[in-house]
């Protein structure tokens, strides 16, 4: 408590003493605050919200989200969830095509040629180009989920200490500090999730290859209990984490209002002769540094939700590809090859399921920060 009273104190009357000495407008404050954040220097670390929207600059949003410029963005992401997702189909959908027409040519087969080698070499043949291209694809949406995580870890962790900086002149320094704490828990779990969970996901795709193998083999057991590790393992997660965000929240917002009253306190009556007018210019410095708080928040979010749509909706088509491909397939295929490919479409899903909860733990933590 004390040491976030210090350094109220300390940032404050640096701030105070510039704007009673230079008397610079609102605007300029404004400025000086952003430049003294850094807030600049996020715009190079939101480069994969580019690929969203190429003009996308994060200074001059926020100072647009300031000035009260901000456009509706719901039409603008629905708009850009429906091309990713159709992108990212129709470039499986290249892939899975492969698969129905081996299916569909072994399948002919398989009806009409007699029990014995040649009939198995027929089905060894289908599952070997299954096998290989669903592997592919399954490879592709775990490279895609592991550059998510890391771009969106990247981010935050950038984000933090411009966040800190801005939360110490506007009187909420004990909120961003319990934040950035639990941050920096998030992204040892997203880092744990990148090395544990998305292996496991690579352990389920080759048991699944080889359940289907054989009729003999049953390794479900297996399978269902990898992906309950997985789901619990998300579930508790976002359940501590989420929790840990709401108790530093309400217990910093507390520290936070005492804080402020002991340094206005303080300035206004220790400091002889110009300690009551610095006092008074503190309340437009901390209005400055929570407007300039809140935009960066706010277009730290978006940024974040540029970042994250175009991969996770490629993840989204190659499931709705591997989906279509067992529709089609079903009616002509061997039940093993036709297990094998909801088998993977299963994966993919889940690959896409620890994503989205990554995502929206760093969605939830940039808004802790903002808050």
């Amino acid at each position: 408590m004390k040491k976030y009273i210090l350094i109220s104190v300390c940032l404050l009357l640096v701030m105070g003493f510039h704007c009673f000495a230079e008397g610079g407008g609102l605007e300029e404050e404004i400025k000086a605050q952003m430049d003294t954040a850094g807030v600049g220097e996020l715009d190079s670390l939101a480069d994969g919200a580019r690929e969203f929207d190429e003009n996308f600059s994060f200074d001059e949003r926020v100072r647009e989200e300031i000035s009260g410029k901000n456009d509706d963005e719901s039409g603008k992401i629905i708009g850009g969830v429906l091309k990713f997702f159709f992108g990212g189909f129709k470039e499986a959908l290249s892939q899975t095509a492969k698969i129905m027409l081996a299916v569909l040519i072994f399948g002919v087969i398989l009806r009409f040629v007699p029990d014995g080698a040649l009939k198995d070499a027929a089905f060894y043949a289908a599952y070997a180009v299954v096998f290989t291209i669903a592997l592919f694809m399954f490879g592709q949406a775990e490279r895609i989920g592991k550059e998510l995580t890391e771009e969106l870890s990247f981010f935050v962790k950038g984000a933090v200490p411009v966040m800190c900086t801005l939360a110490v002149p506007s009187g909420q320094a004990a909120s961003s500090a319990g934040s950035a704490a639990v941050i920096g828990g998030i992204c040892l779990f997203t880092e744990a999730a990148s090395r544990a969970l998305m292996p496991l996901t690579g352990l389920m795709a080759a048991l699944a290859a080889a359940n289907n193998l054989s009729e003999d083999i049953s390794l479900k057991g297996l399978e269902k209990m990898f992906k309950k590790i997985i789901m619990w393992c998300i579930g508790i997660v976002m359940t501590i984490f989420v929790s840990l965000l709401k108790v530093r929240g309400l217990t910093g917002a507390a520290l936070d209002g005492v804080a402020g009253k002991t340094v206005k306190f303080a300035v206004g009556n220790f400091i002889p002769v110009v300690g009551g007018i610095i006092s008074d210019s503190l309340d437009s410095i901390i209005t400055c540094s929570r407007a300039i708080k809140s935009a960066c928040g706010a277009v730290g979010i978006i940024a974040l939700i540029y970042m994250i749509v175009p991969p996770l909706m490629r993840i989204g088509g190659m499931l709705a590809a591997f989906r279509l491909t067992g529709i089609i397939t079903s009616p002509v295929a061997d039940s093993r090859i036709s297990g094998a490919i909801d088998n993977f479409a299963d994966i993919v899903g889940l690959i896409l399921t620890i994503n989205v909860a990554v995502s929206i733990l760093f969605i939830t933590a940039m808004g802790s920060l903002a808050s």
